[in-house]
């Protein structure tokens, strides 16, 4: 059994020989041109793998090696002398073997996404440095305040009523250190507060123009659910890693499709937190004698003034597109979960 056309590399030039391969009687195998030939069993040279149509190699112990294009004659003549390929090639060559491989990717995908990463997330958040919380914190908030917010209008005795009336609250619970910032937002930013990893406060003006003391103070529970948990720091490590991921598999196919991919992963951990937050806040209303239905109100009022339509509710509600990128449940689904606490 003779193969032609093949090419010897001597392993000690990048000068290219044309050869014949050929098996002899013996079981060995020889290689000659018109350089001359060698000879070795098989067990003494190293067979690569067969990648599709591409060449194939056998390797001699001293570097030297011969490419061989022919891969069917090749695996017949291997075949002949008893070479089996490795068990990792034939299993690719099962096309069951293949499918099941990639499904059990997918499911290590997702439970990775699931399980694995929020669990990660949780045990990292509440051990990073509370230096390195409060620096993280006070540059966001002052980037916010360099490029975003203003300086709040409301009157230095209001501000004082707001913070003494959620610090009496805050002395009845087991709430997270916490400091109030009182900020004025742009006049296209709808009513809103937000907590900091470090236990900053910021409340909008508008909010508390919004609300009455009773459901700013829901709001103000709902604020420090999120501190809390450490969902600021959670919802950094988790969107760092989905970020990277998406970045990673996603960024060569376009841009575009990693950002709503991102986007997308993001808003589910963010509305998983918001539900986490609102839970918190219902039970510190009802051990305070206050009932959870507050920060319905709240809820819904800011929802009125954000002058969202029903209709894009009703989706939301439904699990319409538009629910998969909002970073926040609909207030349909969190006041119905909100008054099941209160019954």
């Amino acid at each position: 059994m003779q193969i032609q056309g093949i090419h010897y590399y001597d392993g000690k030039s990048s000068r290219r020989y044309a050869a014949a391969l050929t098996l002899d009687e013996d079981g060995q195998l020889r290689v000659a041109g018109e350089w001359g030939q060698r000879e070795a069993s098989l067990e003494e040279m190293q067979v690569s793998e067969p990648m599709g149509m591409a060449p194939r190699t056998l390797r001699f112990a001293d570097g030297a090696y011969c490419e061989v294009g022919d891969t069917r004659s090749l695996a017949a003549l291997l075949a002949a002398v008893g070479h089996r390929e490795p068990l990792s090639v034939r299993l690719q060559r099962r096309w069951s073997v293949a499918l099941f491989s990639l499904l059990g990717i997918a499911a290590a995908v997702v439970a990775g996404y699931v399980w694995l990463l929020p669990a990660a997330a949780d045990y990292i958040a509440p051990r990073i440095p509370g230096a390195t919380v409060a620096s993280l914190s006070a540059a966001s908030l002052a980037s916010l305040d360099e490029h975003v917010l203003k300086p709040s209008a409301l009157p230095a005795q209001r501000q004082a009523e707001i913070g003494q009336r959620m610090a009496a609250f805050a002395a009845t619970q087991h709430f997270p250190a916490y400091k109030l910032n009182f900020r004025a937002a742009p006049k296209a930013m709808p009513p809103n507060a937000f907590a900091l990893p470090d236990g900053n406060i910021v409340i909008f003006d508008s909010l508390l123009e919004t609300l009455n003391d009773d459901e700013a103070l829901a709001v103000f529970a709902h604020e420090l659910g999120h501190v809390s948990q450490y969902h600021g720091l959670r919802m950094l490590i988790q969107g760092a890693v989905v970020s990277t991921v998406a970045a990673v598999y996603l960024g060569d196919l376009s841009s575009l499709v990693a950002a709503l991919s991102t986007a997308m992963l993001q808003s589910n951990y963010s509305q998983a937190f918001e539900s986490e937050a609102d839970l918190y806040a219902a039970q510190a209303l009802k051990r305070e004698g206050k009932s959870p239905l507050l920060l319905v109100s709240a809820l819904e009022k800011l929802q009125a003034t954000a002058g969202k339509k029903s209709a894009t509710k009703d989706k939301e509600e439904s699990g319409g597109f538009e629910h998969w990128f909002s970073s926040h449940p609909s207030v349909a689904r969190r006041s119905a979960a909100l008054r099941a606490l209160a019954d």
